[in-house]
């Protein structure tokens, strides 16, 4: 989070919503559910559009964060579904998380019927600035498309790669401040999302050289 920023902690009691957090992988889903908990919510999680879908039949969610890149059913077409079933301003509000930070992948995201769009790695600031944006009392989900909000929190352009790899050193290759600030600074919850994470990494490891 930038100099000077300083989380709400009570912005659920100014701005209560029924969250549902969408992302395939374990540990982004811990850290987002801790983040928001840093704010005073609790959400349900997916793990993918098929069970978003399933969630919203069971109940009604006032906002959506939803990952783009997920198995069996991806986050563009979850949006299309929800905006065909739930059509209208009684539908919920979804946010868009991916790592594709182009232009042209916000405006893919708008065109499927999200409203709003925020880049991974998922920042504080971004976070609390589509909740407070998204509350009670957001433009009506056709408004919000057809002209989207210029807000801090969307999406910025990335700067060209040159090519280079960047050489770290070993203290560079972990962020503690950011997994203090993600995770909090109870030891049993760091511990147990960096044991989630580490379990998750074999797997993705094969997967990466698989691919290469």
């Amino acid at each position: 989070a930038p100099a000077g920023f300083v989380s709400d902690s009570t912005l659920a009691q100014r701005l209560p919503l029924r969250i549902l957090l969408a992302d395939d992988h374990a540990v982004n889903q811990r850290v987002g559910a801790r983040m928001l908990q840093g704010f005073g919510y609790r959400c349900e999680l997916a793990a993918d559009g098929i069970e978003v879908l399933r969630a919203l039949e069971l109940q009604r969610f006032d906002l959506i964060f939803l990952d783009v890149q997920m198995p069996e059913m991806d986050g563009f077409e979850t949006a299309l579904q929800i905006r065909q079933r739930w059509p209208g301003p009684e539908g919920p509000r979804i946010v868009a998380m991916t790592a594709n930070a182009l232009q042209e992948d916000r405006e893919k995201c708008l065109a499927v019927g999200m409203d709003d769009y925020i880049s991974k790695p998922v920042s504080l600031e971004a976070l609390q600035s589509a909740l407070e944006h998204w509350g009670p009392g957001a433009p009506s989900v056709t408004r919000a498309r057809s002209a989207p909000p210029t807000s801090e929190h969307a999406a910025p352009t990335p700067a060209p790669r040159t090519g280079v790899v960047a050489e770290f050193s070993e203290d560079e290759l972990v962020d503690m401040q950011r997994l203090t600030q993600v995770g909090g600074s109870d030891p049993e919850s760091f511990r147990e999302m960096m044991d989630l994470f580490l379990g998750q990494m074999g797997g993705e490891m094969q997967e990466l050289r698989a691919a290469i």
